[in-house]
C-alpha cells in the first residue's frame, strides 16, 4: 500500500515539474482526478507527501487558477483536521504565497474559506512548535490583507500570533498593531491575547529557553497591557456619556 501511494505521489510530482508553462487546456484532467481521490486519504504518509508535493505544485509553471486548485487539495491533506502528526512547515514561502492568493477579495472562488483554514492549521502548527520565527516575515503585509479579511477569525489568529513575536516587528508594524488595539476594532479580543502571552511565557521558562526569548513576551504583555487598559478607559468614558 505504501508503495503505491509513493508511487502515485511520484508520478504526480512528475506531472507538475513540467519546465514549459501549462494552460488550463493543456492540464489533464487526470492528475486531477487521481490527486483528489488520493488526497481524500487521512493518514501521516498521505500529509507527508501530499506537503511535498503542494510546495512543487506551487513552483510549477502551471497556470494560476489550474495550479490553485491543485494546491487547494495538496495543503488540505497535508493539514487535515484531526491527525495527530502533521508535517513540518520549514520554509513558509509557499504558504504565505498560496495565503496571499486566497485572502484576495478579488480573486473569485468556491474553496477560500477551507484554502485559509489550511493555511492557518501550517501556520498555527508552526508557531506552536516556536521552531523558527518566520511568524514575522510579511508580517505588514499580511496584516494589511487580513483586514481587509471577509473571515474576522482569520484576522484575529493572525494578530494574536504577531503580539507573541512582538520583539521580532520592526517598529511600522507595532505602531499599526497598536492602532488596531486602540481603534476598538470588535474582531479583536485584547485579553485573550493576553492570555496567550502569559501561557507561552510560562512555557517557555518550563523549558528554560534563552532570556531574549522571555523579555520579547514580557514586553508585549506589558504593552498590550496598557493598551487593554486604554481601551477599557475609552469605553468608559462613551458608556458614561451614553448614560
Amino acid at each position: 500500500m505504501c508503495h503505491m501511494i509513493d508511487k502515485i505521489f511520484t508520478d504526480l510530482s512528475n506531472r507538475f515539474r513540467t519546465p514549459s508553462p501549462l494552460t488550463n487546456a493543456d492540464v489533464s484532467e487526470l492528475p486531477f482526478r487521481t490527486l483528489e481521490l488520493i488526497t481524500r486519504l487521512s493518514t501521516t504518509t498521505v500529509a507527508l507527501r501530499s506537503y511535498e508535493l503542494f510546495k512543487t505544485i506551487m513552483q510549477s509553471a502551471t497556470a494560476l487558477e489550474r495550479k490553485m486548485e491543485a494546491a487547494r487539495l495538496t495543503l488540505h491533506a497535508a493539514y487535515h483536521p484531526g491527525l495527530k502528526s502533521l508535517p513540518p512547515v520549514g520554509d513558509p514561502k509557499h504558504i504565505l504565497d498560496f495565503l496571499h492568493y486566497h485572502i484576495d477579495s478579488h480573486v473569485k472562488m468556491k474553496d477560500r474559506d477551507h484554502a485559509i483554514a489550511s493555511s492557518m492549521c501550517a501556520f498555527n502548527s508552526a508557531c506552536g512548535n516556536r521552531t523558527t520565527t518566520w511568524c514575522i516575515w510579511n508580517a505588514g503585509d499580511l496584516l494589511t490583507r487580513f483586514q481587509g479579511s471577509p473571515d474576522p477569525k482569520e484576522f484575529e489568529w493572525w494578530y494574536g500570533v504577531l503580539w507573541l513575536h512582538y520583539g521580532g516587528l520592526d517598529s511600522d508594524v507595532r505602531k499599526r498593531m497598536d492602532e488596531i488595539a486602540m481603534c476598538g476594532d470588535d474582531r479583536i479580543d485584547l485579553k485573550r491575547c493576553r492570555v496567550a502571552i502569559e501561557r507561552e511565557m510560562g512555557r517557555v521558562k518550563e523549558l528554560d529557553r534563552a532570556s531574549d526569548i522571555v523579555k520579547s513576551l514580557d514586553d508585549a504583555y506589558n504593552r498590550l497591557n496598557t493598551l487593554v487598559d486604554h481601551r477599557e478607559r475609552v469605553r468608559g468614558e462613551l458608556l458614561g456619556f451614553q448614560i
